[in-house]
């Protein structure tokens, strides 16, 4: 005899791409069974006696029938619990329990509980990413529903608690032609995501004479999201510098924030209605694969838990060489892609790098009052590790210097700054280059293109002829040229102004003067 079918839909992210799959359920008669096919995981085989309880206990009848189910594509590995609530309405419609053929591309989302309650998923914000077909009827977790809405997700959604809700007579048409039903909520707007709310508790931070120019520098990195290095003698600041870098960084734009919220919803709790950048100090111990990703199932690594924010990397030259020459790539493109085991992920990494470093080994080099005791070569190696190419990707270089402590113990010529207004002015000179950039794929001065950089500078045929002359008797690469050219952008930002001035293109070549010692002592 002929047996029952049925087909739904669901997301799944699989090898990092949203994808949709297709569930078909067979019921047919025979020995009572629960096989699932199309290379599933151990969590959806194992979710039989999960699906069984909550049939029943929604007030359904679960079918005593050899029951299969198969994933397609069946060559794509499945994992995650997204599949149970899928899983239990097909069964439902295949033994003749519910009738939802009035819905064309029915997609559920959604973990069940033995009580039939439909628990959240923890990367739906991800997974809704996903660009339906025409006319479909999307159903999630209720509790997720609610998370979507905070987030602005411009998709029509229905947020449901139980699978008992889900039966013949329920009714969650509108009037519209798209079978994609939604609840009316107010999204926040962008204004949310532009202004600074003071959350800095103690505002007022003092630095000295020897910082000045790296603290300077650090905020003009911030400002457009520019990679910079920063060395230092021990007991400068560098680690402080850092923090500080934490606290002033500005708000993220709605775009930047989702994609920060996607990430990161992942492996913890993070609340929707409050966008943050993502701040990662790793260890310098840290492993290529926790660094980053990869491993048997392709996992992110840091750099991509710091996309849209800031990744520090402490004792930068104690870091393996091989690890440093694999951020080069990231660096440039703010993706990573990374090939394990016959599978290829890409992963966002569109980090701000902000990299600590001495300029030898025992740190005391060009103190000025502690004794180096290193050896020349010593020096040579060590700094060998961040000259020539990932050098290059850096922005900026700053060095900082000790205090000068007079008799009195108090630092001399110490100056007292306001955070919250250098928050302020960051956050500022970013909404600056959103509205630069609202119609591409493009967030800070740091990623204007090489094509369009003269546009954005706005600069006449004069103006560039005049910089080809002074930058024919610089020793920079075409990297290091046009990272000044969008680091002068950056500053002219700063000021307000729409075209970059030469004062603007000195400044920008100042803040790399630092490569020159590196490179020199590595030579």
């Amino acid at each position: 005899m002929k047996g029952k079918y049925a087909l739904v839909h669901t997301i799944a992210n699989i090898a990092n791409k949203i994808l949709p799959i297709r569930v078909e359920i067979y019921l047919r008669r025979g020995i009572p069974g629960f096989q699932v096919v199309g290379l599933a995981s151990r969590n959806i085989r194992e979710s039989k006696d999960r699906i069984r309880a909550a049939i029943e206990s929604s007030g359904y009848e679960y079918p005593f029938q050899n029951i299969t189910i198969n994933l397609s594509p069946s060559s794509k590995k499945k994992d995650g619990s997204q599949f149970d609530l899928t899983i239990a309405v097909g069964i439902l419609i295949a033994s003749q329990q519910l009738d939802l053929s009035k819905y064309n591309n029915l997609f559920l989302i959604g973990e069940l509980a033995l009580n039939g309650d439909i628990l959240p998923i923890s990367n739906i914000s991800e997974l809704i990413t996903f660009q339906l077909p025409t006319e479909s009827t999307f159903l999630i977790p209720k509790i997720n529903y609610h998370e979507m809405r905070a987030l602005g997700k411009s998709t029509k959604l229905i947020g449901i608690d139980k699978l008992s809700e889900i039966n013949n007579n329920t009714e969650i048409e509108d009037n519209s032609k798209s079978k994609i039903y939604f609840i009316e909520s107010e999204f926040p707007t962008e204004n949310n995501f532009s202004t600074i709310n003071n959350s800095i508790k103690n505002d007022t931070l003092y630095i000295y004479d020897g910082q000045r120019l790296a603290f300077e520098a650090m905020v003009y990195a911030l400002m457009g999201h520019h990679h910079i290095l920063i060395t230092g003698i021990p007991g400068s600041g560098k680690t402080m510098m850092a923090e500080i870098a934490n606290l002033i960084q500005s708000k993220p734009n709605p775009e930047e924030w989702n994609e920060i919220y996607n990430i990161h919803q992942q492996f913890q709790p993070m609340n929707p209605n409050f966008p943050c950048r993502p701040y990662r100090i790793p260890h310098h111990s840290i492993t290529a694969n926790g660094l980053l990703g990869g491993g048997s199932k392709l996992q992110i690594g840091e750099i991509s838990l710091a996309h849209n924010g800031i990744l520090v990397l402490d004792e930068f030259g104690e870091i393996k060489s091989s690890l440093l020459q694999n951020l080069r790539e990231p660096m440039e493109s703010g993706i990573i892609k990374l090939h394990r085991n016959s599978q290829w992920a890409e992963f966002p990494s569109r980090f701000q790098l902000i990299a600590l470093s001495n300029l030898c080994p025992c740190g005391n080099f060009n103190s000025g009052r502690s004794h180096c005791i290193c050896k020349k070569d010593q020096i040579r190696t060590y700094l060998s590790k961040i000259s020539g190419p990932i050098l290059e990707r850096f922005d900026i270089i700053a060095e900082l210097h000790k205090s000068v402590v007079a008799n009195s113990n108090n630092i001399v010529s110490e100056m007292k700054i306001s955070l919250s207004q250098i928050q302020e002015k960051i956050q500022n000179v970013r909404l600056i280059q959103w509205e630069r950039f609202k119609n591409k794929k493009i967030y800070s001065n740091s990623e204007i293109p090489s094509s369009e950089i003269f546009e954005y500078l706005n600069w006449s045929n004069v103006d560039i002829d005049n910089y080809n002359k002074q930058f024919k008797y610089l020793e920079l690469s075409f990297r290091e040229k046009l990272k000044v050219l969008r680091l002068a952008r950056t500053i002219a930002d700063s000021k307000i102004k729409k075209k970059v001035s030469e004062d603007d293109l000195i400044i920008a070549i100042g803040l790399r003067e630092g490569s020159k010692t590196i490179k020199f002592l590595a030579a």
